[in-house]
C-alpha cells in the first residue's frame, strides 16, 4: 500500500498508546507526521487485507525497534512525503525512496557486495550508476526490515540472488523507487495512491 501525506496532516491519537507516545516524542515535525501517517496507512492495510481493526491486535516493539503484531506480519517505510506499508502472513519488508537522490562519494564501496560492484563498475554513465544504487539500496533496506532488524551489514546482502520485488511509481506527481522483500515476489499486489479519509482536523 502506497500513499502521499496530505497537506495539513495533523498527528492525532493512534492505537496502541506506546506507538502514540513514540510519535509524540519525535521532535522533527516532518518525521512526526510521516510516522503518524504511515501508521494510519497500516490501519487501512490491515482492514483491507485481513479485516482486522487495530483494537483487536496486540502490537509490540522489539528491542531492535521494529513494530510487530500478533496476527500477521507488516513493514513500514516513509520518504519525502510518501508512505508505504506491506502486510503479509509471512515475514516481509518494504522500503520506499524518492528518486533523484544523490548518493555520497564512496557509498557504492560501502554497501555493494562483490557481484553488485562488478555490475556498478561496468556502467559508463553516472545516471546509470545512480539508478542501480537506488535499486540495490531499496532492496537491501527491504531485506533488512524483513529480517526483523537483525545485524545485517549492507555488503553481506546480495540483491542479485535475493527474493525481492522492485519497481517505480509516481505518487502525487513525485517519482519514487520501492522494494518489497518476500519469499513470493510474484504474488505482490500493489495498491497505489491510497486515500485515507479523516486524517486531519483541517
Amino acid at each position: 500500500y502506497f500513499a502521499s501525506i496530505p497537506e495539513g496532516c495533523i498527528p492525532r491519537v493512534v492505537i496502541p498508546s506506546e506507538r502514540n507516545d513514540e510519535i509524540q516524542r519525535v521532535s522533527n515535525e516532518r518525521v512526526r507526521v510521516e510516522k503518524y501517517f504511515v501508521w494510519r496507512l497500516l490501519e487501512h492495510a490491515l482492514a483491507q487485507s485481513f479485516g482486522y481493526s487495530m483494537d483487536e491486535l496486540t502490537f509490540v516493539r522489539t528491542k531492535n525497534g521494529k513494530w510487530t503484531c500478533n496476527k500477521c506480519e507488516f513493514s513500514l517505510s516513509h520518504s519525502d512525503g510518501a508512505v508505504a506499508v506491506a502486510v503479509s502472513r509471512a515475514p516481509i519488508g518494504v522500503d520506499i525512496e524518492k528518486n533523484g537522490h544523490k548518493f555520497r562519494e564512496g557509498f557504492a564501496r560501502t554497501v555493494l557486495c562483490a557481484a553488485e560492484m562488478e555490475i556498478y563498475s561496468a556502467f559508463d554513465r553516472e545516471a546509470q550508476r545512480e539508478d542501480f544504487l537506488m535499486s540495490v539500496w531499496t532492496q537491501k533496506e527491504s531485506i533488512f526490515k524483513r529480517s526483523g532488524g537483525a545485524s545485517l551489514a549492507p555488503r553481506t546482502i546480495d540483491t542479485l540472488s535475493a527474493q525481492t520485488y522492485y519497481g517505480d511509481m509516481v505518487i502525487s506527481g513525485v517519482e519514487y523507487a520501492f522494494s518489497v522483500a518476500t519469499d513470493t515476489p510474484e504474488a505482490v499486489r500493489i495498491f497505489e495512491n491510497v486515500v485515507i479519509n479523516d486524517v486531519s482536523d483541517n
